[in-house]
Order: C-alpha cells, then structure tokens, then sequence
C-alpha cells in the first residue's frame, strides 16, 4: 500500500504517505508516522501513528489514529471502519499474494 507523491497541500499531506503493508493475523496492516497528523488548538501540528488494517476477501477494515498528549491536548486514539473499493477490473490471472518472502521476512 502506498500513496506517496509530493504535494504543497497540508490537507494532501495528511493523505498521502508510504510503507509496507503486512499480513498480521490474516489482515494486512499498515501503519505510518504522520508528522503532521494532529492539529493544535493554538496552531501548528504534532505527529500521529496511522494504522489501517483490512481483510482481502471482504475489503473492508479499520483504521485507527493515535496521538501522545501534545500542545495541550489529551493523548487519544480514535477508530474508524473503512471499506476499500476496486478501481477497475483486477489483473488475469490474478496473484493474490505476489511477494516471495524467504524465512527472515525479506521479500522480492
């Protein structure tokens, strides 16, 4: 999963960053370290730990927003479910895991 190209847009930024998804207890999970995820009350932001996960077979998931107690805010986190929707038919055949993993986790 990734979504990584760069923008000005500080509305942009909050949606658009990269890492590995990883298949943890049958969902695929990903989580990023949003520097600029929490808006403070008298300006200016703080970072958040975004995670999603989400199961393959019925594309929906949840994400969940964490934040330490930063610029006068209480440390929170917050989850919301998502659904994920396919954009146009998938690939013939399809691969439905496509990395080759060997025993120390490294993938090609």
């Amino acid at each position: 999963m990734s979504a990584n190209h760069r923008t000005d847009q500080p509305s942009d930024q909050l949606q658009n960053y990269s890492g590995r998804a990883r298949l943890v207890s049958g969902l695929w999970t990903f989580q990023a370290t949003v520097a600029g995820g929490v808006s403070c009350p008298g300006g200016g932001t703080a970072p958040s730990t975004e995670t999603y996960a989400f199961d393959d077979g019925t594309l929906s998931g949840t994400h969940t927003s964490l934040h330490d107690a930063e610029c006068g805010l209480e440390p929170v986190m917050s989850k919301q479910p998502f659904s994920l929707q396919l954009a146009g038919p998938p690939p013939s055949p399809i691969q439905r895991y496509p990395l080759q993993c060997n025993d120390v986790a490294i993938c090609y």
